[in-house]
């Protein structure tokens, strides 16, 4: 009986300590390929319209209607201003801020003051007068002589 040499060879190396080769590992299938698709276009939402408020509510707006410089009996500069607050709604505090300039229009001082609780339609008259003047190295900085101009600036805090 012959032997093919093929067995006999494989049957000699297991007898003298070969080992034999280890299984193939079974490599699992790939998974299945999930349909793409192409990416959804956002939408934004629609803008919504907000209508302006009724008049009662409409904020509240500091106008000034009048003003003017005069001196006091001892030279103060003082200037009067008539305002109104023109708008729908109480202020809650307004701030009026005179600049007080000399001939060239350079800044020297200035004097503020707040008011209060300010009725639509209501109608306030004010008197601010220039600070005394600013001492430096004891000598005033400027002289109510010097104050030539003003401007004033309204600010509606809240």
């Amino acid at each position: 009986m012959l032997i093919p040499v093929a067995l006999l060879l494989a049957i000699s190396l297991v007898a003298i300590g070969c080992p034999t080769p280890p299984p193939e590992e079974e490599v699992p299938p790939p998974p299945p390929e999930e349909e793409v698709l192409p990416p959804e276009e956002e939408v934004p939402p629609p803008e919504e319209e907000v209508p302006p408020p009724p008049p009662e509510t409409t904020p509240g707006k500091f106008e000034i209607l009048s003003h003017s410089m005069s001196r006091d009996k001892d030279g103060v500069p003082v200037v009067s201003i008539q305002a109104e607050n023109t708008g729908g709604s109480i202020i809650g505090c307004v701030k009026v801020t005179v600049e007080f300039l000399d001939s060239a229009g350079e800044f020297l001082c200035s004097s503020s003051i707040f008011e209060y609780d300010v009725a639509p339609g209501q109608t306030y008259d004010f008197e601010i007068a220039a600070p005394p003047p600013l001492l430096q190295d004891g000598e005033p900085v400027y002289s109510y002589r010097q104050i030539a101009d003003y401007k004033i600036e309204v600010q509606v805090v809240y």
